[in-house]
């Protein structure tokens, strides 16, 4: 028989997944709480100078990874260290999948023709100020 504690894991992600998917803000709300939340976006190989760092799939999926963060941290503190295994894979799972959104999003600026279109790679880090100032 399943731990009652494991049915309220189970619970609360399932929350946060329906969430995500359904009760997402206004785009204008979105980009200001992704602002929020301390993304810093570094190049690592290419000149980023020219995308779209406000692309409506970029924005998004970078929102996600945000929340699905405010989640992980309120909710690690909240359950037992039997249900830490399955948190931790489920809750990668969900990473992989925001991540594979983010990869897909064409930030490519409309502006730049299709000949000086180049690779590019960018780290984004999301920083944690434990300080209250």
């Amino acid at each position: 028989m399943n731990n009652p504690s494991e049915g309220d894991l189970y619970e609360r992600i399932h929350l946060f997944q329906q969430e995500i998917l359904t009760k997402r803000p206004a785009r204008q709300d979105m980009y200001h709480e992704v602002r929020m939340m301390n993304f810093k976006v570094r190049p690592v190989v290419g000149d980023i100078s020219q995308l779209d760092f406000g692309n409506t799939e970029f924005i998004d999926a970078l929102w996600s990874i945000g929340k699905l963060d405010e989640f992980f941290r309120i909710e690690i503190e909240r359950i037992s260290k039997d249900e830490k295994k399955v948190f931790f894979d489920l809750v990668d799972e969900m990473r992989k999948n925001f991540q594979l959104q983010l990869n897909k999003a064409n930030i490519t600026s409309p502006k730049i023709g299709e000949e000086k279109r180049s690779v590019f790679e960018v780290e984004i880090i999301k920083e944690h100020n434990s300080s209250v100032h």
